[in-house]
């Protein structure tokens, strides 16, 4: 499960043709620190699709909050004719958290709606410490697969979503081989900075 097609589809940069038509989509993901985004301006740039972080859970208090502009950001991309997914900035350390954090996005997103996954985005802090840094890989994978399976039943497309460090380390890929995989590559951020405004 090394390269989906939809993890293909959500590359930031990498665009596939076969036979002279589109096989894959350009995206970008968002959240409330890129501001006032122009959606139309990313569209007309050619981006078919947003992640829009829903929300996240406290890297040390452990409290759930919901991203300042989830909703505005939700609206205004579907109203530029993009469509949208969302992601959740996990910080679970256990199942029930997990299917907390998974409740609180089935709960939001059946209020606005989406036609993309649903991404559980897993891992640490830079330069602080955070309350997922010492659970083991069984247990981050039993948590990962509880927030998926929460979604899939909620008639969802959950994917799982990390830097490379956490999906080759952190968590058991071979327990998760059902669920698409999201490689982060910050790297790909710097493509659509210019359109944040």
């Amino acid at each position: 499960h090394v390269r989906s097609r939809r993890q293909r589809q959500m590359c930031i940069r990498d665009r596939y043709y076969a036979n002279g038509s589109k096989t894959s989509f350009m995206g970008v993901d968002v959240d409330e620190n890129d501001g006032m985004i122009n959606f139309t301006a990313l569209k007309n740039a050619g981006v078919d699709f947003v992640m829009v972080r829903i929300g996240y859970r406290g890297y040390q208090s452990g409290n759930i909050t919901l991203d300042n502009n989830c909703y505005d950001y939700i609206v205004d991309a579907k109203a530029a004719g993009l469509h949208v997914g969302v992601y959740f900035e996990s910080q679970a350390i256990s199942v029930e958290e997990a299917q907390q954090e998974a409740q609180t996005v089935i709960d939001n997103v059946a209020m606005i709606g989406i036609d993309y996954p649903v991404a559980c985005r897993l891992g640490s802090v830079t330069n602080d410490t955070s309350r997922v840094d010492n659970v083991k890989k069984t247990d981050i994978t039993a948590i990962t697969n509880a927030f998926c399976a929460k979604i899939a039943e909620a008639g969802l497309m959950p994917v799982v979503n990390g830097n490379k460090y956490w999906l080759l380390r952190k968590i058991d890929l071979t327990q998760l081989g059902k669920y698409d995989i999201w490689p982060v590559s910050y790297t790909h951020l710097r493509a659509h900075e210019t359109l944040m405004n």
